[in-house]
């Protein structure tokens, strides 16, 4: 029923409207500013009264907005189209006096069916707003707080279960790997384009209420019901399975891998806030051990990350406190077996800790960016005692220093050209030693960097050559002078047929394009043999020599002695 105020100063109108109202609406019946104050869905006034009550209206109509609350004009004929001009902010409508019952009602319909659709476009505006506010404007998947809020609805039927069943509900976190390199690469519009590419991989083998975008590269999947542990194991390589196709993007095809962390419940944990941190935890052991996996959390990786955030707080300033040091691993010619170059490696003496491995911090600065700064720490120690050791009479060596994607990709020919500046050493005696897959990440980058480099003058050599993805047709156009062989390959090249094939391989194919190659990794003279016998140029390995610290390492060269055995003293394959 709707409720109609009366504000009518003239008593004939207010009786009569009563009347004429009352049997169909409620009718209430005002005189001052106190009525307006309570709820009526329309109001009908007079002159007079407008004039006395103007303001209170306005203030009553502004507090309902956007809900029209309308208000009908009693006015003689002569003034009606006058006082509506005059007195359009308060009125919608205008009747005439005499009234007529029939006119009154069609005028009383088209003000309630404006505010009808007043109501309806606020219940469609406020729908409109919580998908805004609970869904992810690029993908249009839930957001983070719509997947707690139904990730909540489903851990409160797992706890109802407890004494009826054994339902259990599993949790999923995603995220791309190596994302922010496409993102650099492309832009951010394309990497826009490849999450929505993404979601929409993710939604064809999950429905689209059970996913989740956190935003950036991260998405989540909430299983609220299984039985066997096989579930969510089988979820998560069908998403794996679904990234796997290549994304055929505007102008490029792209292959994305993602790590997944995986947490359930109740087995471990109850609450929406651990669950979700158990799957980070997760998700960050499988980009650890190389991405494009799944990991079910355990209780032993919540320790194991309290030691990486241990270790990451140590890493802060550890070159400004001076536990920084390096350390020389000769580079040898296989034919003299004399030192042609040094690889500068990174050693942090941590006060309370002692001499941490590199395969423990090393994880840790890439994933955290120190590896930004730790770089050029690295690079500018390494150039200055390569300059020291010439001043000292020394002969002048290849100091080859490792190169992180991360600072590949963030300006390092602006590094090189100062810290060369800064050095004094001359740039042929710079070798920058860049991973296969940071270059094949973005190739034409990749090679407008090398270019910067090479015109530095600097030596570039691919690292861990053979593990990655490289096209031979753009190896070609790569101005790189090395190719060294990842240790994987050097390891079994004395006595597996596949690995000195790859090897023979690859050594063949550096031959052709005029480059030079180092084996990493030589420990046995039965894989230096292999290696001579193939046509290598270069080992470093164990066999060669150990790093040693600066000291150790220039008494090794003043020897000048051959550091490899000669040919017949190893056997040579076949």
């Amino acid at each position: 029923m709707t409720r109609i105020l009366l504000l009518l100063e003239q008593r004939r109108n207010r009786r009569l409207l009563a009347d004429w109202l009352a049997p169909q609406h409620q009718v209430i019946v005002g005189e001052n500013a106190a009525a307006l104050e309570q709820p009526f869905d329309l109001g009908i006034v007079d002159g007079p009264a407008l004039e006395r009550l103007r303001a209170a209206i306005g203030r009553r109509k502004a507090r309902e907005q956007p809900i029209l609350l309308p208000f009908l004009l009693v006015t003689p004929r002569r003034g009606a189209s006058l006082a509506a001009r005059q007195l359009w902010r308060s009125i919608d409508e205008v009747i005439a006096t005499p009234i007529e019952k029939a006119e009154l009602e069609v005028r009383l319909q088209v003000l309630m069916r404006a505010r009808q659709l007043s109501l309806e476009l606020k219940a469609s505006h406020a729908a409109e707003l919580r998908h805004i506010a609970l869904h992810d404007p690029l993908t249009d998947l839930p957001n983070r707080r719509l997947f707690v809020e139904r990730l909540e609805t489903a851990l409160g039927r797992v706890r109802a279960s407890h004494s009826t069943d054994s339902r259990q509900l599993a949790v999923l976190l995603l995220e791309l790997d190596r994302f922010n390199a496409i993102n650099e690469s492309y832009g951010h519009a394309y990497g826009d384009l490849l999450l929505q590419a993404v979601a929409e991989r993710l939604f064809a083998g999950l429905p689209r209420d059970a996913l989740a975008h956190f935003g950036g590269a991260a998405f989540a999947a909430l299983l609220p019901e299984f039985n066997r542990l096989a579930e969510p194991a089988l979820a998560a390589q069908g998403l794996l399975d679904a990234l796997a196709r290549p994304f055929s993007l505007p102008g490029h095809t792209v292959y994305a891998t993602a790590s997944i962390g995986i947490t359930l419940s109740p087995a471990d944990g109850e609450n929406t806030e651990i669950l979700l941190e158990n799957a980070d935890t997760a998700l960050h052991r499988a980009k650890r051990e190389g991405g494009s996996s799944y990991q079910f959390y355990t209780p032993q990786m919540k320790a194991q990350v309290l030691e990486r955030l241990d270790l990451e707080t140590r890493l802060r300033g550890a070159a400004e406190r001076g536990e920084l040091t390096l350390e020389y691993q000769p580079q040898v010619d296989i034919r003299s077996g004399r030192i042609v170059g040094f690889e500068a490696l990174t050693r942090w003496d941590e006060p309370e800790l002692g001499r941490v491995d590199p395969t423990r911090f090393i994880p840790i600065a890439e994933e955290t960016g120190l590896v930004e700064p730790l770089g050029e720490w690295a690079l500018a120690a390494a150039c200055r005692q390569a300059k020291a050791w010439q001043k000292a009479g020394l002969p002048p060596l290849r100091a080859a220093v490792n190169v992180a994607a991360r600072q590949f990709r963030h300006g390092i020919e602006k590094t090189v050209a100062r810290v060369l500046a800064e050095t004094g050493l001359d740039p042929r005696c710079l070798e920058l030693e860049i991973t296969e897959s940071s270059m094949m990440e973005c190739v034409p980058e990749s090679i407008a960097v090398l270019r910067k480099l090479k015109k530095l003058g600097a030596q570039l050599s691919i690292d861990d050559f053979g593990t990655g993805y490289s096209a031979m047709s753009y190896l070609k156009l790569l101005p790189v002078a090395t190719l060294k062989i990842d240790r994987s390959f050097v390891r079994d090249v004395a006595r597996d047929a596949d690995s000195a094939a790859i090897v023979e391989a690859i050594i063949a194919l550096a031959h052709s394009l005029n480059l030079k190659v180092i084996a990493e990794g030589v420990e046995t003279p039965e894989q230096l043999a292999s290696l001579r016998a193939r046509g290598c140029d270069e080992i470093q390995g164990y066999l060669a020599g150990k790093p040693l610290p600066a000291a150790a390492f220039a008494a090794l060269l003043r020897k000048r002695d051959s550091l490899l055995p000669v040919a017949d003293e190893c056997q040579a394959l076949p």
